[in-house]
């Protein structure tokens, strides 16, 4: 069974001071905020990503990135 997701644009702001740029896909009528708080996922799955400066010397851009939510700062959408 499919599930229909509804896309979110959102900028991670990551504790190394590097930022993430991408799509995340979170069920229908879920708010951001509960999707980020489900205690059941560890990991997010970002899609077309575009990361900016941090210490780690990753490629600029990516398909696909799972992400460890411990790893968030903060999130904003749009």
């Amino acid at each position: 069974m499919k599930v229909e997701k509804e896309k979110k644009l959102v900028t991670i702001h990551c504790n190394d001071f590097s930022s993430v740029r991408g799509t995340i896909y979170i069920n229908q009528g879920e708010r951001l905020q509960d999707f980020i708080n489900d205690d059941k996922r560890e990991f997010i799955v970002v899609t077309g990503v575009t990361v900016s400066s941090g210490f780690f010397k990753i490629p600029t851009r990516r398909n696909t990135l799972i992400l460890n939510k411990a790893f968030i700062k903060c999130i904003e959408e749009g």
